[in-house]
């Protein structure tokens, strides 16, 4: 039996391979080409997104921890708990 098939044998290291012709069109990898771009930026929002409440939840925490700093700092002063 024939290894012979519709597309043409190549030379290999160790005999004859098939050199794996493709028969989809352009467009197919145009559009594979365009939704990688697409999750690509996707991918970028998402991770400006996560930043974004990351460093709004650090903002929150910085200012509690300064608000904390404040009272304790008004302990000793007359006017504190009036």
């Amino acid at each position: 039996m024939s290894r012979e098939g519709l597309e043409p044998s190549t030379p290999g290291l160790k005999g004859p391979c098939s050199n794996q012709l493709s028969y989809r069109p352009a467009s197919y990898y145009a559009a594979a080409e365009s939704r990688k771009a697409y999750l690509s930026s996707v991918n970028v929002y998402i991770i400006l997104y996560m930043f974004k409440k990351i460093k709004s939840l650090f903002i929150v925490f910085m200012l509690a921890k300064q608000k904390e700093k404040w009272y304790n700092s008004l302990k000793g002063h007359y006017f504190y708990g009036r």
